[in-house]
């Protein structure tokens, strides 16, 4: 959480990381993220005392579960499938 103070409207920029996925909110309400100076994030904020929140939510954090869950219950059909017994 970050608090501004500022006498005109202005964009606050954080000399972190911009990644698709990075979400804020200003004073409890959604704003749009965006990246600033090709890799910063940044995000508009108006006059006065503002309360600004970041959050990541990943894109592909379903889909990468998704494929663990499948190569996992993939691996146990594997291991619990029984090898039909050899004829002499």
């Amino acid at each position: 959480m970050l608090r501004t103070d500022t006498t005109a409207p202005a964009i606050l920029v954080l000399a972190e990381a911009w990644y698709p996925g990075w979400e804020a909110e200003v004073n409890g309400r959604p704003a749009q993220a965006f990246p600033v100076n090709g890799w910063m994030r940044g995000v508009v904020v108006q006059a006065g005392a503002d309360k600004v929140v970041w959050h990541y939510r990943s894109r592909w954090f379903r889909t990468g579960c998704a494929v663990g869950i499948a190569a996992l219950i993939a691996c146990l059909v594997a291991l619990l499938r029984k090898e039909p017994e050899a004829a002499i």
